[in-house]
């Protein structure tokens, strides 16, 4: 399993997907996830005859990547077609992980041996049909947010922690996209500090918000990611940076009503470019859904919502300063205010109810 990530070969067969068939480059993601639960679904399969001879582990793999290119394509486009809707009313994304056998990411059986997290963190069972019905319709920040979880709650590894500045966390997400090993680098910074344990890491090379997020995290945590893969510590933090899908507009005004109750002294202007710059600055700007609209105008319309993500800070100080004003005494009570507010709002929705197909005319 670790051999599968370090080779980086589900991302490499999802390029080659897409160049063969001029599909979609926002699907290329989603692509390689699949294909990823598809070589891991696959290991039991190898002749580990001929890898023992001498065959390569890695060209076996990919051979057989290639040869279920189509029938990945045919999941792929089974579980992101509008028409997809999930199979059952609730279903365990955190159990992904054992479906696709994440459980024993770089060595983990060791490593949990060394030190064992609770009992109660391990995923439950979940069968195939579970897990794409789980992943219907979910493209972009809805799968990462997927992947991100079983991640983290399978390694039962602490949440990392967000850098409080927006544009500290623009930074982050930008660097961890382009080069994933910053995130060991910032890790082993961090344990060159608080753990004493290896020579530090030139402070050049890493921005310290990406070394803070590390804070959070525990001896056994660090611990247990010593033994694995570079993908996984970035995974860590790029779950920690990442956006979050926008909430349905009703979801939005009640958390704007919410401001509203609490701050009432304040200027509507104020409570508007606040809760607009709240949502830039958590959920993406544009849903990968969206087919209306061109890659150039979706990266337009991300750009000015990272513009305006930058002013939340001031937004939320010049709220703070307003007597009688409820949400919070300074930027950091102001955004918890938000987030509950929203957690809050998320929790009172209504489940949604599947369309019946009206009756055939006999």
């Amino acid at each position: 399993m670790p051999l599968i990530l370090t080779a980086n070969l589900a991302n490499d067969l999802a390029g080659l997907w897409s160049a063969r068939h001029h599909r979609d480059r926002s699907l290329q993601g989603d692509y390689a996830s699949a294909m990823l639960i598809e070589l891991i679904g696959h290991l039991h399969q190898v002749d580990r005859r001929r890898i023992a001879d001498g065959a390569s582990f890695c060209g076996w793999m990919r051979n057989w990547g290639i040869a279920v290119l189509h029938k990945v394509e045919r999941e792929i486009d089974n579980t992101t077609r509008r028409s997809s809707v999930p199979i059952s009313g609730c279903v365990s994304l955190d159990a992904l992980a054992e479906e696709a056998g994440v459980t024993d990411v770089g060595n983990l059986e060791h490593v949990r041996r060394n030190a064992p997290p609770l009992s109660n963190t391990e995923p439950d069972l979940v069968e195939s049909a579970q897990v794409r019905a789980a992943l219907a319709r979910k493209r972009g920040a809805g799968r990462q947010e997927a992947v991100s979880r079983i991640m983290r709650d399978t390694l039962a590894i602490t949440p990392l922690i967000r850098p409080p500045d927006p544009v500290e966390t623009q930074l982050v997400r930008s660097l961890i996209a382009t080069e994933p090993r910053l995130a060991r680098l910032s890790l082993d910074s961090f344990c060159a500090l608080v753990d004493n344990d290896r020579r530090p890491v030139s402070r050049e090379l890493v921005p310290e918000a990406m070394i803070a997020m590390w804070d959070s995290t525990t001896a056994q945590d660090r611990l247990r990611l010593n033994d694995m893969p570079d993908r996984i510590p970035a995974l860590l933090v790029e779950d920690a940076v990442r956006l979050a899908p926008r909430p349905r507009p009703r979801v939005r005004r009640t958390v704007r009503n919410a401001l509203r109750v609490a701050a009432s002294q304040a200027p509507t202007d104020l409570l508007d470019e606040l809760t607009d710059s709240f949502w830039d600055e958590s959920t993406e700007a544009v849903s990968d859904h969206r087919t209306d609209i061109s890659e150039t105008e979706r990266q337009q319309i991300r750009h000015r919502a990272a513009l305006k993500a930058r002013r939340f800070p001031d937004l939320a100080r010049a709220l703070a300063r307003i007597p009688q004003a409820h949400a919070g005494r300074d930027v950091a009570e102001v955004r918890t205010f938000l987030c509950q507010a929203w957690a809050m709002a998320e929790a009172a929705l209504p489940p949604l109810k599947r369309r019946r197909r009206a009756p055939a005319e006999s």
